[in-house]
C-alpha cells in the first residue's frame, strides 16, 4: 500500500534539532574540546569558546534549519532565494576557515544527511508495527521511500536538495503488511 506523510512544522524542527544535537556532539568530540588531567577526576574536558569556524558553522546550521522550514511554510519559490543566501554565506566563511575547508563542507553535508535521516525516520515511526483486525494481525513487513537524495554534489546541490523536499511537504512510502490469523484461528462469521 502506498502512504503519503506530510511533513509538518513539528516533524521538521524535531528532525533539525536531532540533526543538530547529533551533528554537534561529533563537532564536539573532534575538534574544540581540549583534555586535561583532572588530581580526582582523570581526564576531564574542558569546553572554551568555539573558534571562528565554529561560530561560522553555528550560523550556516542555523540558516539552514530557518531555510527547511521557510520552504515548507511558503513552497518551492523560497528555494533558491535561500540556496543563493546560504552559499553566499559558506563561500565567505569557506575562506575564514583555511585549510579546515574540506572538514568544513563534510560538517555541513553530515548536517543536511542527519536532516533527510531523521524526518526518514520519524516518518516511518509513524507507520504502526501492527494492524489489529477482527480476523487477524496485520504485521508490518516492509517500508520503502519513493524518494531519496544523494549528497553526492556539492554544499549548493545538496541544499537544494533538501530545501527542494522540504519544499514537497510530504514523504510517499510503499508499506507491506504480513496477515496471521488470530491465535484462535480465522473466525467463522
Amino acid at each position: 500500500m502506498s502512504v503519503v506523510v506530510s511533513l509538518n512544522t513539528e516533524l521538521l524542527e524535531k528532525a533539525i534539532n536531532d540533526a543538530s544535537k547529533e551533528v554537534r556532539k561529533k563537532v564536539e568530540k573532534e575538534d574544540w574540546g581540549t583534555f586535561v588531567r583532572g588530581a580526582e577526576s582523570g581526564l576531564r574536558s574542558i569546553r572554551g569558546p568555539l573558534p571562528r569556524e565554529g561560530k561560522e558553522f553555528d550560523e550556516i546550521t542555523s540558516l539552514i534549519k530557518k531555510a527547511v522550514l521557510d520552504v515548507s511554510i511558503y513552497g518551492k519559490e523560497k528555494v533558491n532565494e535561500w540556496v543563493g543566501k546560504i552559499t553566499n554565506i559558506f563561500d565567505e566563511a569557506k575562506e575564514s576557515v583555511g585549510d579546515k575547508v574540506s572538514e568544513y563542507i563534510k560538517r555541513i553535508k553530515e548536517f543536511i544527511s542527519e536532516i533527510f535521516n531523521n524526518m526518514y525516520q520519524l516518518c516511518m515511526d509513524l507507520i504502526p508495527a501492527k494492524i489489529k483486525t477482527n480476523e487477524g494481525i496485520y504485521n508490518l513487513n516492509n517500508v520503502s521511500f519513493s524518494q531519496s537524495f544523494s549528497l553526492k554534489g556539492g554544499i549548493k546541490a545538496s541544499l537544494t536538495e533538501l530545501l527542494d523536499f522540504a519544499a514537497s511537504g510530504q514523504v510517499g512510502m510503499d508499506v507491506s503488511y504480513n496477515f496471521s490469523f488470530h491465535e484462535e484461528g480465522p473466525r467463522l462469521r
